[in-house]
């Protein structure tokens, strides 16, 4: 059975309409006569359907009692002697359910109720459905979801907002302000924020950081997404953790600061450059090296870079394209000048910088062998003239055992005594041997040992031909 609150001022018009809404199975809660007075019913019997008439006793007509009264959302169907457009009009602002003009008819009043009562009851299903399905995504929107009223009283939270704070809905919803949860160095701002808030969305950021404490009175960094929502003094904050992202970006940052510590106190000069070749950066040795500044070379390219260093351009583009295509990635040297014209010899280690499908960075490894060449070519010339003093050496001793030899050749013919001869003799194999031994040693590559199957060799073709 519907309940109906009747506003009328005529109190004999007001009994007949009484008795026709009960034949009709209605429940007529009360009539007022006055619109504060149908303000007040409404407020506490919360009727299911009114009947306003416009023209009322008292100051206040029907139109703007049922004005005050909308809040209840509550239906209202006038009834009025008044049809005229203004009145009419007027009465369209309150947005009622349904206007009948006296003299009405009890079958169109009946028709006016229930389809009233009907509209009102699918209102109702489809607030409940909408209020369901927003609740569902309140729930599972991935982040700390709260909602706050003008009073800075919070008055939902989702699960994700009591895992964060560690408070329970039941500690928090309709009992804790907005501003408890927060660090005592942020209160004061969000309590701005909110005023400013409410007076002009605009003039509070809608994306902020702060930092919350837990129940366990634990210090959180969040970020904040915190808008008003439309029609209503309330707004609604979305809460992300920003523990483990500010961990990641600590780790981030340290690992940085490692690379460029290593970066900077690199023994070699390292320079990097982008994918086109320009200079992004380089450390102190390149600086030390070249005496160029940041302002001189940074957002060169490598070809213009090549060319202050004493590079041709068509060069400095060759090895420019190779390093990109990746066809030349081995060690090379090269040859070039600092600020000051002075020629430095480099061992270039490239190595390029990708990602799984591209090329974003090339990076130049430069070692200073200069010092190391000059040792490598002064080691060079010392053994070019040990080479030649052996070669000398060697011309001496066989031209000396070569007389030793015809020394003791000449001596032997001129003895007569056999066993002198014979002595002689061997002495002279003696020296043909050491010549062997010594000729051996100059042609063998390792003067720590000797071919002795070509010194047997030489040795037996001697002794055959003599």
């Amino acid at each position: 059975m519907a309940k109906i609150l009747l506003v009328e001022d005529e109190m004999v018009e007001a009994m007949n309409l009484k008795r026709s809404l009960q034949a009709m199975g209605y429940d007529v809660m009360a009539i007022a006569s006055y619109g504060e007075e149908a303000i007040e019913k409404a407020n506490t019997l919360k009727p299911d359907i009114i009947l306003m008439d416009i023209l009322l006793k008292g100051k206040m007509d029907g139109i703007t009692a049922a004005q005050a009264i909308s809040k209840h959302e509550i239906p209202v169907i006038y009834i009025s002697a008044l049809p005229d457009d203004a009145t009419v009009n007027r009465a369209l602002i309150s947005a009622p359910y349904g206007y009948l003009v006296k003299p009405y008819d009890i079958r169109k009043l009946k028709i006016s109720i229930e389809v009233a009562l009907y509209k009102k009851q699918m209102e109702n299903k489809l607030k409940q459905s909408q209020e369901t399905y927003y609740q569902t995504i309140f729930e599972n929107t991935g982040a700390a979801t709260v909602i706050i009223e003008e009073n800075k009283l919070i008055s939902l939270v989702n699960m994700q907002f009591t895992s964060l704070t560690g408070y329970s809905k039941n500690e928090i919803e309709g009992k804790m302000e907005w501003t408890e949860i927060f660090s005592q160095e942020d209160i004061s701002q969000m309590k701005e924020y909110h005023q400013l808030r409410r007076v002009n969305p605009d003039y509070a950021p809608r994306n902020y950081e702060a930092r919350i404490v837990t129940r366990n009175g634990a210090v959180k960094p969040v970020h904040l997404t915190v808008a008003m929502i439309p029609g209503t003094e309330k707004s609604m904050a979305s809460i992300l953790d920003m523990t483990e992202l500010r961990r990641s970006k600590m780790a981030i940052k340290e690992s940085q600061e490692r690379f460029k510590s290593i970066f900077e106190n690199a023994a070699e000069a390292i320079i990097l450059f982008d994918c086109q070749g320009n200079i992004v950066e380089f450390n102190g040795k390149f600086k030390e090296t070249f005496g160029f500044k940041n302002g001189e070379i940074i957002g060169q390219n490598f070809v213009h870079m090549g060319s202050m260093m004493g590079m041709h351009n068509e060069e400095s583009r060759k090895i420019l394209n190779d390093l990109i295509s990746g066809n030349e990635l081995k060690q090379v040297e090269w040859i070039l000048e600092n600020k000051e014209g002075k020629k430095i010899i480099f061992r270039v280690r490239p190595s390029l910088i990708k990602t799984k499908t591209s090329v974003i960075g090339i990076l130049l490894i430069m070692e200073d062998i200069t010092e190391l060449k000059n040792v490598e070519n002064s080691l060079k010339y010392s053994l070019k003239e040990k080479e030649v003093l052996l070669r000398e050496i060697h011309h001496r001793v066989k031209n000396n055992l070569q007389i030793i030899s015809s020394l003791l050749s000449l001596q032997r013919l001129q003895v007569e005594d056999p066993q002198t001869a014979d002595i002689l003799w061997e002495c002279q194999g003696r020296v043909r041997a050491m010549a062997m031994i010594h000729e051996n040693i100059y042609q063998s590559q390792d003067i720590g040992r000797i071919n002795f199957k070509n010194y047997v060799e030489m040795l037996l073709y001697d002794i055959f031909n003599l």
